[in-house]
């Protein structure tokens, strides 16, 4: 979608979307029927930092993508 919206805005458009309407992880999510919001995230974390956001995305993704893992994450969820 970058691509896209680099595309749109060397034009001076603006793309046809709301940057919240993208789907990324969230979509892996959907399917799963999981809420990554129920998870308790970790006290040092940094909102909205594109590093951290990007690797406690990729945590959320293996726990829920692993039989094993998704287990436990149902346990945490409320």
């Amino acid at each position: 979608m970058c691509l896209l919206e680099n595309m749109w805005k060397r034009f001076g458009l603006s793309p046809p979307w709301k940057y919240w309407n993208v789907r990324d992880s969230r979509t892996v999510f959907d399917e799963y029927d999981f809420n990554y919001r129920d998870v308790p995230q970790p006290n040092n974390m940094v909102m909205h930092d594109a590093l951290y956001d990007a690797a406690w995305d990729a945590y959320m993704l293996q726990r829920v993508s692993d039989p094993t893992l998704r287990n436990d994450m149902r346990a945490i969820k409320k």
